[in-house]
């Protein structure tokens, strides 16, 4: 019963963190650079990579999808401690 209560937790934690950075990714600028000035030149700059895209839309991209991740941590381990916690304990 604590195994299931502590994962439940565990990821709860995860899904929180991860709502809070991707509202903070799309709805704040607590991701901007410190200087006006880096943030204006990655808006500005494409990587090498590619031209399609600059490097201020790789990093939102890389926070959201990072923030998506721990979501989908805590969508996938909360339903299944709560139904499936025996399956859990017996995997390997």
């Amino acid at each position: 019963m604590i195994e299931q209560i502590l994962l439940i937790v565990g990821a709860s934690i995860f899904g929180i963190l991860g709502t809070i950075h991707l509202v903070y990714t799309f709805y704040s600028n607590r991701f901007n650079a410190f200087d006006p000035a880096v943030t204006k030149a990655m808006k500005n700059t494409s990587p090498i990579l590619t031209k399609e895209t600059t490097i201020w839309n790789a990093w939102v991209g890389f926070n959201a999808s990072h923030s998506l991740g721990a979501i989908l941590v805590a969508a996938f381990y909360i339903p299944l401690a709560l139904s499936y916690m025996e399956l859990i304990q017996e995997s390997v």
